[in-house]
């Protein structure tokens, strides 16, 4: 799994991605790529789903760059626990993502391939994601 080998801090408040993202909307390493359209947090487990069905799917032709990483932290307390005496132990990690935020990008491979990577790479995540190109959004 994805995770940060070491933090400035333990623990973390919740993060907010409500708005529209500017700096990563756009495809910068791929001809293809995933764009999420609703914002939220990918866990380190889809993203890792993520890369494993696309990575299977083209065959390992081609190159896929992630363009997230999870290095936010999410405590959980246990199960009937009392409220007060702290926060919970670290449980996973995740990525915020805000809507528009390209999330894989795929290059070097046909764009049917590509097209059903990301097909079944949007049954892997939380999210509603779009499929885009270079020129645009495709399909």
């Amino acid at each position: 799994m994805l995770q940060p080998k070491r933090t400035r801090y333990r623990k973390h408040h919740k993060p907010s991605s409500k708005s529209p993202v500017s700096n990563t909307s756009k495809l910068v390493f791929g001809d293809f790529g995933i764009q999420a359209i609703q914002p939220g947090c990918i866990s380190a487990r889809h993203l890792e789903a993520v890369r494993r069905v696309c990575t299977r799917l083209c065959k390992r032709q081609g190159k896929i760059w992630l363009r997230l990483y999870p290095d936010w932290v999410v405590t959980r307390k246990s199960a009937e626990s009392r409220m007060g005496k702290g926060k919970g132990a670290p449980a996973f990690w995740v990525s915020p993502v805000a809507a528009g935020g390209i999330i894989l990008e795929m290059s070097g491979m046909p764009l049917e391939t590509a097209k059903a990577a990301a097909r079944m790479a949007n049954y892997k995540l939380p999210m509603a994601t779009r499929f885009v190109t270079r020129s645009g959004v495709a399909g």
